[in-house]
Parts: C-alpha cells; sequence; structure tokens
C-alpha cells in the first residue's frame, strides 16, 4: 500500500527529457488538426464528414487535448509543494500553451453552432453520429450565446487572467500570520481555532481573524466589484438574463430545477435552525457567536491511523459490490493516492481527473486522524469511482460530469462510511457527537451553501441596479442570508459582516448549489438501495452515464429521479431530519436538554 503518489506513468521526474517532446506533441497534434479540417466545409453539410471531425476532435481530446500530460503532471507537482517557485514557472508556461491551443481549436465547435436548423435535425437523427448526439446537442444550444470567432479567442485569452483576479484577496489571505495562545498562526490555522473546544482560544482566534479580513476589506470591495462588472458585461454579451443563467447553461440543466430546490430548502429552514437550537443548549450557551457555528460538540476520542480508515472503507465498499472495492484497491496498490500532511503541500483533499481520460487518476488528502479525514477519504474514492466507472461507458468528449449530481456519488460514499462508524460506535456521549458532527455537515453543505446562493444571486441583482456596492453594502447582504439559514440561536456578531471576503466560492460565482443537490440526490439514493439492494446496479448506471445525456435525463433514466419537482429534495431533507431527531432524543436520554 503506497501513500505517496506514484506519477511514473506521467513522467519520471520534473526534469524527465519527455515532458519537452510531450509539449512539442500537443503542439503538432493541434497544428496537424487545424491544417487538416479549419478550411473545410464538407463537416458542416453532411453527416459523414462530421462524423469524421468529430472522430479526429475525440481522439484529440483524448490523447492530450489542451494540457496533456505536461499540464497534468505539473498541477499535480505543484499541489505537493506550492513554495517551489520553478514548478510554478513551469505550471504557467504549460498553461500558456493551452490556451494558444484553444484558440486554435475552438472553431471546431463555434462553425459546428452555426450549423442551420434544418441541418442540426438531421445530424442529430443520424445513425453515424449516435456516438456524439449529446455532444451535439448542447453545441447546438450554445448558438445564441456565442460570439463570433475573433471575440471568443479575446474572451479566451483574457479567461486565464481574470482568473489570476479571482484568487487575488485569497493570496494576500493566505500570506497573513497572527499569535493566537501565543502561538503565531496562518491565516488557515487561526480560522480553524475559531471552531476549537476552548472559549478563550476561539474568540482570541476571531478577533485576530476579523482584524485581518477588515485589513483587506477595501481591496476584497474593489476585486468582487471588477468581477461583478465582468459577469454583467459578459452575460450582456453573450444574452443572459440571470446572473446564474451562464452557469446552469453550462451544466446542461435550467433555472426550474435550481429554483425548485431553494424553493423546497426555504419552506425546510427550520431544520438548519432547530440544529443550531440544539448545538448552543448542549454547548450551554444561550446564543452562538457566529464564528462558534462549526465549535463541535463532546468530544470524539477515537482517532484513525491510516491503515484502520482503508479496513473501515474496504468493509463500506465491499457492502456495495466487487467493483468499487477493486476500484480502490488499485488507488492504495499504484500509488493514488497522496495521504498526509507535508510542508508546502496544498490544504485540503480533492479528486483529479484533469488528466483526460486515457491518464490515471489521483487523489491528494492531508490525512491527521480525525473522524473527519475518514469521512473525507470516502469522500474522495466516491468521486474516484464516478469517474472510473464513466471510463467503461464514455468518450473523451462526454467523459465529464454535471455540477447537478458532481457530488452525489462523494456524498454517497461519505454517508455509507459515517454510517458504518456510528454502527460500531457503543458509547452514548460519543455517538451524539458523531450525530451532531454529521448533522454540522449536511446543514453546512446543504443550508449554509444554497444561502451562499442565494446571497449571490442577490449580490449580482444589487450590483447591476447600483452599478457599485461597499464593503458595508456587501455586508449587509452577507449578514442577512446567513441569518436564514442559522435563525435566531445564532448570533450575526460584531466583524461577521466581512466573512465574505474569505469565502472564495463567490469568486467563481453560482457553482456552490451542486453541494446541496449532490448530496440530496445522494441520501435519495440512499433511501432506495437501503429498500431494495438490487438498486446498486442503478446506482452503477449513473456513475457511468457522464454526460452522455443531460443530467435531467440520466437521473430519470438510471434512478427514476425528476429533479424538476420537489419531491426528491423533501425525501433527502427528510432524512435529515430524522438524523436531528435522533440526536434531539439522544440528548434527552443523556439528560443534556429538557
Amino acid at each position: 500500500m503506497q501513500t505517496t503518489w506514484n506519477l511514473n506513468d506521467l513522467f519520471t521526474s520534473d526534469n524527465d527529457p519527455a515532458i519537452e517532446l510531450e509539449k512539442q506533441k500537443l503542439q503538432k497534434q493541434a497544428n496537424d488538426f487545424v491544417a487538416k479540417w479549419e478550411h473545410r466545409t464538407d463537416w458542416l453539410e453532411n453527416a459523414t464528414s462530421l462524423a469524421q471531425i468529430l472522430t479526429d476532435y475525440e481522439s484529440w481530446k483524448a490523447d492530450g487535448g489542451l494540457y496533456g500530460k505536461v499540464g497534468y503532471y505539473f498541477f499535480l507537482r505543484t499541489s505537493q509543494n506550492l513554495l517551489d517557485s520553478e514548478l510554478k514557472a513551469k505550471q504557467n508556461q504549460i498553461n500558456e500553451q493551452s490556451t494558444r491551443i484553444a484558440n486554435q481549436m475552438q472553431f471546431v465547435e463555434l462553425r459546428i453552432s452555426n450549423i442551420s436548423k434544418e441541418a442540426q435535425q438531421r445530424f442529430l437523427t443520424s445513425s453515424e453520429l449516435a456516438h456524439f448526439k449529446h455532444f451535439l446537442e448542447r453545441i447546438f444550444a450554445q448558438k445564441k450565446h456565442l460570439l463570433s470567432e475573433k471575440e471568443e479567442k479575446i474572451v479566451s485569452s483574457f479567461a486565464f487572467h481574470t482568473e489570476k483576479w479571482s484568487g487575488m484577496v485569497a493570496q494576500l489571505l493566505s500570506k497573513e500570520e497572527a499569535f493566537v495562545d501565543n502561538k503565531l498562526l496562518t491565516f488557515e490555522e487561526i480560522l480553524a481555532k475559531t471552531y476549537g473546544k476552548s472559549e478563550t482560544t476561539r474568540d482570541e482566534a476571531a478577533k485576530q481573524f476579523n482584524q485581518i479580513i477588515l485589513k483587506h476589506s477595501d481591496v476584497a470591495e474593489h476585486e468582487l466589484n471588477a468581477l461583478l462588472q465582468h459577469k454583467k458585461i459578459t452575460d450582456e454579451l453573450r444574452g443572459f438574463a440571470r446572473a446564474d443563467s451562464a452557469r446552469l447553461f453550462s451544466d446542461d440543466i435550467n433555472e426550474k430545477i435550481v429554483d425548485t430546490l431553494l424553493n423546497t430548502l426555504q419552506k425546510n429552514i427550520s431544520i438548519s435552525r432547530d440544529y443550531y437550537v440544539l448545538k448552543a443548549k448542549l454547548l450551554g450557551k444561550q446564543k452562538l457567536a457566529y464564528h462558534e457555528r462549526n465549535v463541535s460538540y463532546g468530544s470524539i476520542s477515537k482517532t484513525y491511523t491510516f491503515e484502520e480508515a482503508v479496513v473501515i472503507l474496504r468493509r463500506v465498499f465491499s457492502k456495495l459490490g466487487n467493483e468499487f472495492l477493486a476500484i480502490f484497491n488499485t488507488y492504495l496498490e499504484q500509488g493514488r493516492i497522496d495521504a498526509y500532511p507535508a510542508k508546502g503541500k496544498r490544504g485540503g483533499a480533492f479528486m483529479t481527473a484533469d488528466g483526460g481520460i486515457t491518464n490515471p487518476i489521483f487523489i491528494l488528502l492531508n490525512f491527521t486522524g480525525s473522524l473527519q479525514d475518514v469521512q473525507t477519504f470516502a469522500h474522495e474514492m466516491g468521486h474516484a469511482c464516478n469517474y472510473e466507472m464513466m471510463k467503461k461507458t464514455s468518450n473523451a468528449l462526454t467523459w465529464e460530469t454535471s455540477y447537478l449530481t458532481l457530488e452525489s456519488p462523494s456524498t454517497f460514499m461519505e454517508d455509507f462510511v459515517s454510517e458504518d462508524i456510528l454502527a460500531h460506535t457503543t458509547d452514548k456521549e460519543e455517538k451524539l457527537s458523531i450525530l451532531m458532527s454529521k448533522i454540522n455537515t449536511d446543514v453546512s453543505t446543504i443550508f449554509r451553501q444554497t444561502s451562499l446562493y442565494e446571497f449571490e444571486l442577490e449580490l449580482h441583482a444589487e450590483f447591476r441596479k447600483k452599478g457599485y456596492l461597499s464593503r458595508t453594502e456587501i455586508g449587509s447582504l452577507f449578514q442577512k442570508h446567513m441569518a436564514n439559514y442559522t435563525g435566531e440561536a445564532v448570533e450575526q456578531s460584531e466583524g461577521s459582516e466581512n466573512w465574505w471576503i474569505y469565502v472564495q466560492h463567490i469568486r467563481y460565482m453560482f457553482y456552490v448549489y451542486s453541494y446541496a443537490a449532490g448530496l440530496l440526490i445522494s441520501k435519495s439514493m440512499q433511501k432506495r438501495l437501503k429498500e431494495n439492494l438490487q438498486f446498486i446496479e442503478h446506482i452503477k448506471q449513473f456513475y457511468s452515464s457522464g454526460m452522455s445525456k443531460s443530467p435531467l435525463h440520466i437521473l430519470q433514466d438510471a434512478l427514476g429521479i425528476d429533479a424538476t419537482k420537489s419531491d426528491v429534495w423533501q425525501e433527502g431533507l427528510d432524512q435529515t431530519a430524522q438524523l436531528l431527531k435522533q440526536a434531539q432524543q439522544l440528548a434527552k436520554d443523556l439528560g443534556h436538554i429538557e
């Protein structure tokens, strides 16, 4: 069992001579493709030629595409050592090359989008193009939002710089340090201390945290207004009426799905508010300060070695089927998991398949032995299982997932591992602590993320009316939506009006609904599986579908779920409500509340 990445399937070292050859190959592949197809028009007129160019296009994507192994390799290596400027330089070089290649290749989808309505219908019913049907449907739908080829090249060229702008405040915050409990801590460490066990330490950390974000509030105000202005201009150019429409269009869903999700959640907002009432009582407080929302109740004494976490995941995966277990074992044996924290290593956790359909998938963890680390391990392995199963049925043009369903496989695995840990916990106090931790995750994933989405909607709407928003106005909107989901049991404490400054999600705009949607779809899957173990075959079908059809049709065909109706969202919420009832009853049984 390996606990660090084995990247030899990509390159043997950062200075492997094959890297330069691969970069040359990437450019040559793009040049050859352009030379073959750019000046032809037959593929815009008949199905046979269109099938030929799309087959070449698919092969190009499968064999490297924009970034190839080089971009993938340096992304992974930089994640292992963010402090290495040479790695960053090499990653930037391949990013610049990929932008040039993207500009070369974008004529394919732009010209296909301009095919006449009559020809579109002919192509969508052609047996020669059946393999590419939904891919074509998506491109044809883009027509009304696309610019000219020259304009698209300009927009594409600036996209990389806009992304850098979006991360400016995050970079400034990452360099901040302050003393808490006489220890010099980084910004992320200070944030973690705001929900630690000691109230004195929490309050001191919150004070330092508030001072740091206030220090950068002027810059954050200008940064966010610039991003809001850029989004407004882009939406106007592309003809998107709502601020979130572009995101949902790219996710292959319509506004009705998200509107139904948001409305259903608002009707069930008492789940979130009642959870914070319970937490305040258990912590012996009238109200929680804003920075105490994530304070854990009780003490989960159990810590886990990485090997013990592997045993738990193997136990759970084996119950779900040999295919899940085989994928997990392969990752352990082939060095696909970088498990432990290290100096300079990127924080958090992720699964990445950015190398494309032909390259191995990797998982990054920062495993320290906590219960949350075990759950995170399961979460990322859920993503990996999803993408590995897609490899068997998808092509390079459909090997992706919609944001609507992205988090379903991950939270599906995470929840089953949490259930397994609860089932093997006999101490009632520890069981209550684990239950409260699980509900906290549900509430944060479902209600906090959708409250952020509602905040984004109002933020963009207000900006488009006024033309500029002060940090005070932004903070007031932020507190309004955070207060909605936390209720009266949580104060909007002094300083919390600036906490939007560190929330990076809002710079990337309108994808946070996916966390709530994914978890609720996952809970619906769990319910169906518990009622009928054979339902696992439907779940595998769902995992394997990729973007072969719209996510709405995939959910309907594979799982029997209609995401435009409130039933599926309610079904998931009912399970979180049931967890809360269990915690409330256990707290009563233990004499902690009346």
